[in-house]
């Protein structure tokens, strides 16, 4: 490869890909209008500069020479004429191919590299799949080629550590429906475990979280206060503490404010303020607790 095209080609592909989101008139994703309609199209061109009197330019002059060379055309911004900015284009078609696959681009070929340094700029186009949500605007992202690799890596690694522990509770209906119920507590829109269900259809819903939020499961599963809100758990099935399930509020039985967020509860009982009502949780719950197994089965807290 000559030095020249080291600096404005590369041998890497990339490719752009949806980034379906809830909109304000479709928010399921299994609607054929999420995202953009089935068969419409969008097509991308060079914006005006901020001035307006001219394109914007997204070559500098070496790289417009070096284009020029490879491609046998004028790219001059400044022609009022047959000027190529006016017609160049990347269309986007919403179709399976396109939500499955995205547009792959090879930054070795010229034209292909034009195109990508086009939607580099659009506001549309997130420059990197992380990034894909810090604005509003983006609804399509720039990604390496190897993407879904990498993605595949991470949540491989991800199943493996979810599997692992729920291998370690999956043998006690007990410690699921514990699990559950503080993966409830935490994610108050999620499925409350029922306290009727057999071991079976608990591990059902724990293998539904992974499918589903596995960073969920995993955040409940390494939390290292899992065992405090295991106790705030237990508590509120004995009455040591209560739940608001309108407001999500936590209080003393006497009416103490605790928090509104399971950590914000763990971080008053941990607080030398909450101490004594902390020993008292303690020893409710340590006094209940050949109780407190079969009212955790027995009991369901109205929402």
């Amino acid at each position: 490869m000559d030095e020249e095209k080291k600096n404005f080609l590369e041998d890497k592909k990339v490719k752009l890909i949806p980034v379906p989101r809830a909109g304000k008139m479709i928010d399921d994703p299994k609607h054929f209008g999420y995202f953009m309609y089935d068969g419409t199209r969008m097509s991308f061109c060079l914006p005006k500069s901020r001035s307006r009197r001219t394109l914007y330019p997204i070559l500098n002059e070496e790289e417009r020479k070096f284009f020029e060379k490879k491609l046998d055309l004028d790219l001059s911004i400044y022609k009022k004429e047959d000027n190529f900015w006016h017609t160049f284009r990347v269309e986007i078609l919403k179709d399976d191919s396109f939500m499955a696959n995205g547009y792959v681009f090879d930054l070795n070929d010229p034209m292909d590299n034009l195109k990508v340094r086009l939607l580099k700029i659009q506001e549309e186009v997130a420059p990197s799949w992380d990034e894909r949500f810090d604005r509003g605007e983006y609804r399509f992202a720039l990604v390496d080629i190897d993407h879904e690799d990498l993605v595949r890596v991470t949540r491989a690694t991800k199943n493996e550590k979810a599997y692992k522990h729920l291998s370690k509770i999956s043998g006690s209906a007990d410690r699921l429906f514990d699990f559950l119920s503080i993966y409830h507590l935490q994610n108050p829109k999620a499925k409350r475990p029922s306290p009727e269900a057999s071991r079976d259809s608990l591990y059902s819903q724990a293998q539904e979280i992974i499918e589903n939020d596995i960073n969920g499961f995993l955040a409940i599963s390494e939390d290292e206060d899992y065992d405090t809100k295991l106790l705030i758990h237990r508590a509120i099935s004995v009455g040591a503490i209560n739940k608001n399930y309108t407001t999500r509020e936590f209080f003393m039985p006497e009416g103490k404010y605790l928090g509104n967020s399971l950590d914000g509860v763990v971080r008053s009982l941990r607080s030398p303020e909450y101490q004594e009502d902390y020993l008292k949780v303690k020893a409710v719950v340590s006094a209940s607790t050949g109780e407190a197994k079969k009212e955790t089965k027995s009991k369901v807290v109205k929402q």
